[in-house]
């Protein structure tokens, strides 16, 4: 594609056909698109158009396997947009095309026509085989990499503080996701094999998601926490229907880390007596923040130690490591467990916090009767038993809550990210015993 039928960014009217569209990439501007309608086109965005002189009509085509759907064409000046074959090609890609103008490949359409081809696939389609659809067309397509310093790519990059993740790949821009699968800027695709560290429960991009955020950010996108609304209401209906045990109060915040917080709160409030050191096990993970990190291995480098809560932690049933077999290894933690309460800590505890089933510490479940003598040791000191399951939870294990899988209920249950389908969200459920007015929204 030669490189004077790419016109220059405009970022209002890529925002415009984002809303549109079905994820639009917005750096393109075209001089002709086809876009599979995600929402309608209302008078601003007509008005939109219409200062850059383009023209929109709405037609329904037929799709691959006999679907039709529902297109919004868009042309520059007096371009026909409403050609004959004008198709969708698959996975969301936005393509305007001619299949049966007997030309060899789209870019050749794209030529003649005077017009741009684009497409958020950037990639082949083999399980939908299509003759127009070869390697040529492509490759007029995927430049997104190749002007990432024209884009300001490299500027955005080096901008971003250090830490903010500590997996990032080097020059690796992920521009699209569908259920388990990513794909970069290059058009190279890759197997999520964490759910975006096990946030994706359903898949990411899920069209029923995406579509239920998009109609409820049109009604209301922000509301302050002292407010009501009805998501808000059904939600919790349904999430404490779904609790194990008596865990029917609940609370929300928007991240897992933050939603440990409110359950270290909650303990607080309802053990005001209890002020010695919190409880964790040896390799649990709670979090990025303080509070959570805190609870979690220490930092490698210990240079937030200052500003942690006290905790003592507590060797977890290893018993591939330790030696010893399943039944021994529970007593010797149990022993551990008993041992640090009335011995090493300075007061009562206020809770035990421990992942049901360790993530980050090896994916490592224990022996069944350990969660039971848990259950039955802090209930003697009248400590508040945690079970963090924002990795575990929303059917990550096959049940609900892992909690189901042991027979053991905890007095709170920390919850998050399968639980928004990849929005953030979070919180926790709560026993009906442990009261909750200042911590039921954080």
């Amino acid at each position: 594609m030669a490189a004077d039928v790419r016109p220059p960014y405009d970022p209002e009217l890529a925002a415009a056909l984002a809303v549109i569209g079905d994820q639009f990439p917005p750096t393109i501007t075209p001089d002709m698109i086809t876009v599979m309608r995600a929402a309608p086109v209302t008078a601003p965005i007509e008005e939109l158009l219409k200062d850059r002189n383009i023209t929109h009509r709405e037609v329904t085509v037929p799709g691959y396997q006999g679907f039709d759907m529902a297109m919004s064409i868009f042309a520059r000046g007096d371009h026909d947009a409403a050609g004959p074959g004008i198709y969708h090609t698959h996975g969301g890609g936005m393509i305007i095309g001619d299949r049966f103008a007997g030309m060899e490949t789209q870019l050749e359409w794209v030529e003649r026509f005077d017009a741009v081809c684009v497409s958020v696939e950037y990639r082949l389609a083999p399980e939908f085989p299509d003759p127009y659809l070869t390697e040529d067309c492509y490759a007029g397509l995927v430049w997104t990499a190749e002007h990432a310093a024209e884009l300001g790519l490299d500027d955005g990059r080096a901008a971003l503080l250090s830490g903010w993740s500590s997996g990032s790949e080097p020059g690796l821009v992920i521009t699209e996701a569908s259920g388990a699968l990513v794909w970069d800027s290059k058009g190279n695709e890759y197997i999520d094999c964490t759910s975006m560290a096990w946030s994706n429960n359903i898949g990411a991009s899920v069209p029923e998601v995406v579509e239920a955020a998009f109609a409820q950010a049109r009604e209301l996108s922000h509301l302050r926490s002292n407010f009501d609304s009805v998501p808000l209401l059904l939600l919790s209906k349904a999430m404490t229907d779904a609790a194990p045990g008596d865990l029917k109060r609940i609370g929300f915040t928007l991240h897992g880390s933050l939603a440990v917080e409110m359950a270290m709160k909650l303990a607080m409030l309802n053990r005001p007596e209890h002020t010695g050191p919190w409880l964790a096990l040896t390799d649990g993970y709670h979090g990025r923040s303080l509070g959570s990190m805190g609870l979690g291995w220490p930092h490698t480098n210990h240079a937030f130690d200052r500003a942690f809560p006290s905790v003592l932690r507590v060797p977890q049933p290893y018993a591939y490591r330790s030696g010893r077999n399943a039944e021994d290894e529970v007593d010797y933690c149990i022993g551990e467990l008993r041992d640090a309460i009335s011995r090493r800590a300075t007061g009562l505890p206020p809770a035990f916090f421990m992942e049901p089933v360790q993530g980050n510490g090896t994916q490592l479940d224990f022996p069944q009767r350990y969660y039971h003598e848990v259950r039955r040791v802090c209930t003697e000191h009248d400590i508040v038993l945690v079970f963090d399951e924002v990795q575990t939870g929303f059917g990550r294990t096959g049940t609900m809550w892992a909690a189901e899988h042991y027979g053991v209920t905890p007095d709170i249950l920390v919850f998050g990210k399968g639980v928004g389908g990849g929005f953030p969200l979070a919180g926790v459920l709560a026993s009906t015993e442990l009261a909750g007015s200042p911590c039921a929204r954080s």
